[in-house]
């Protein structure tokens, strides 16, 4: 039986805590070792509930579980949470259990993912959003790839992609196609820009210098596949080849879990937002072609190449439009897409409880 409710991605969290009734959480520490499809056999494909009649099945919400699994478990930690004890997950700390939380960010994903597959569908970007469409794309992927390596050419990434590591990136892709889509929608006219920059950005002009450096980064759980002590592993693998002069981009491309990207520093010493204090920390004191030792940026290990630095700079609203311009953009893009999953329609399985729990365990065996 299925019962029908318009909802707010947070009531969909209430509802579907019905539907990851779980007992065991050796059931978590099981699946992340495998892809999502090992899951469950006849009912991977069985609907947990619906965005807008777009189904969502257990194979597929459950990329969603182990996405968001890494990001639980550090922040319970960080709470105090000991991941060791047998009852870890139905451990309450403020209220809250790990796995109550799975459930709530587990749900909020895979509800906006959908919502994004629809608009892109809407928007002529994709023909077809089911899950099977995704899966034989995967499959015909993969097969491309070791035909090339079997002709002895040249791949970027793995041999052969996993099924949640190829959700995510396709997942990634979508939603750049669908912000690309709606660039012009989310432009900031010019006068609510600069009125922007007077409440926000006014204070940036007083900076003493920039620097411009390129990064390369190994991104770690919850924003990267990898535990932290695996990236950082991986960055340490290439560290000695990037101070000894090697492209950084070159290096990048040798790993899937590799990322590069070239960074405008225009803060004050030791000052900016918590996505650029590390860096700027990092590269102050260093000089032009001066590779840094590895440092963690949020999330992320990375080393920085100083390519360019100014000891005195002013920089003005004309200057500046154009990052405010994308801060803006990115702003408009997730209250846009939230206002999406807000009004979506939600059809609940209320029959899904026994079968997901059924999965779920199995998968514990």
């Amino acid at each position: 039986m299925k019962t029908r409710q318009k909802k707010s991605v947070f009531r969909i969290i209430i509802l579907l805590a019905v539907v990851m009734a779980v007992t065991s959480v050796t059931v978590f520490f099981a699946m992340s070792n495998g892809e999502s499809g090992e899951a469950g056999s006849e009912y991977e494909d069985f609907v947990v509930f619906t965005v807008d009649s777009e189904p969502i099945t257990f194979r597929e919400y459950f990329n969603s579980v182990l996405h968001v699994r890494g990001d639980v478990i550090s922040y319970f930690i960080t709470n105090g949470a000991d991941t060791a004890h047998p009852d870890f997950w139905h451990t309450p700390i403020n209220g809250v259990t790990p796995l109550e939380e799975l459930r709530n960010r587990a749900t909020a994903r895979a509800a906006r993912i959908k919502i994004i597959q629809i608009y892109a569908r809407e928007a002529g970007l994709v023909n077809d959003i089911c899950y099977e469409s995704f899966l034989r794309g995967l499959y015909d992927e993969n097969q491309r790839r070791e035909e090339v390596v079997a002709d002895g050419g040249i791949i970027f990434g793995p041999q052969h992609y996993s099924e949640r590591l190829f959700f995510d990136i396709r997942t990634a892709d979508l939603e750049e196609a669908v912000r690309q889509s709606l660039s012009t929608f989310l432009t900031t006219p010019y006068d609510e820009l600069y009125q922007f920059y007077l409440n926000e950005w006014q204070e940036t002009p007083s900076v003493s210098g920039w620097l411009f450096v390129e990064q390369l980064s190994a991104p770690f759980m919850p924003d990267g596949y990898l535990f932290s002590h695996e990236a950082l592993a991986l960055l340490e693998s290439v560290l000695d080849e990037a101070q000894q002069g090697a492209d950084l981009l070159e290096l990048a491309n040798t790993s899937n879990y590799l990322h590069f990207e070239g960074r405008f520093l225009g803060l004050r010493r030791g000052e900016g937002n918590i996505r650029t204090r590390a860096a700027i920390q990092t590269g102050w004191d260093m000089q032009v072609g001066e590779v840094s030792e590895i440092f963690q940026d949020l999330n992320s290990w990375a080393i920085i190449l100083m390519v360019d630095r100014n000891e005195e700079a002013f920089l003005d609203f004309d200057d500046l439009w154009v990052v405010m311009q994308r801060t803006m953009a990115e702003r408009n893009f997730i209250e846009y897409i939230d206002g999406l999953v807000e009004a979506a329609e939600i059809e609940i399985n209320q029959d899904a409880a026994e079968i997901v729990d059924e999965l779920l365990s199995r998968s514990g065996e």
